[in-house]
C-alpha cells in the first residue's frame, strides 16, 4: 500500500511531484471537512470562501499535472 501511494504521488521520471502532493492533500481535506461539516450543527462549518479556494487550488493542481504529462516537456 505504501509504494502504491508512493507511485501515485510520482511523475513520469519518478520524482515527486508537488502539485500531486498538494491535490491530493487538498482532496483528502475538502473530504474530511463536508464529511464532518455533515454530521455538525449549522453554525460550526467553514467559511464558503475558504472551501472554493481549496476547491480551485486542487482543480488547478490537477489540471497542472495533466497538462505536464500530456505536454512531452522534458523529454
Amino acid at each position: 500500500m505504501k509504494n502504491f501511494i508512493a507511485s501515485m504521488l510520482q511523475d513520469e521520471k519518478g520524482q515527486q511531484s508537488t502539485k500531486r502532493v498538494i491535490a491530493l492533500t487538498g482532496t483528502m481535506f475538502l473530504c474530511i471537512t463536508m464529511m464532518l461539516n455533515s454530521f455538525s450543527h449549522e453554525t460550526i462549518k467553514p467559511s464558503p470562501e475558504l472551501v472554493s479556494a481549496v476547491e480551485m487550488i486542487v482543480c488547478v493542481c490537477v489540471g497542472a499535472t495533466s497538462l505536464d504529462k500530456f505536454s512531452g516537456r522534458g523529454n
